[in-house]
Parts: structure tokens; sequence; C-alpha cells
């Protein structure tokens, strides 16, 4: 059985967006789920305003320990 969350978002616009940093809420605490950013549109098309946006997913596979 797979355990786990797809978590799926869309920009609007973003203007040199490096990318995104991903964190789990358990009981009011933080954790980082990702250990590497979700490169933005900066790594992806290079220094540029992207007017359109562009779509995101990550796979979260629970907590591991």
């Amino acid at each position: 059985m797979t355990v786990g969350c797809s978590i799926e978002w869309q920009t609007g616009l973003e203007v040199n967006n490096l990318g995104f940093r991903i964190y789990r809420d358990e009981s009011g605490k933080r954790s980082l789920v990702n250990p590497q950013i979700v490169a933005g549109s900066a790594l992806v098309a290079g220094s540029v305003t992207m007017h359109a946006g562009r779509s995101y997913s990550w796979w979260d596979g629970g907590n591991r320990s």
C-alpha cells in the first residue's frame, strides 16, 4: 500500500523564482519535506518574467522515521 500525498500548485506570475521549499505541519511543528528546492522558473527558463506562471507538483511519501 502506498502512503503519502500528492501536492500540486500553480503560480500566476513568476519573476526570477528560484523555487519552493515544502513543509509538513504535524501538531503545530513544521518540518522540511523536500531535501532540495522544487526548481522554479529562474532555474528552468533563466532570468525572465513568466506572466502565465507554471504548474508544479511534489510527492510527499510521509514521515519516514
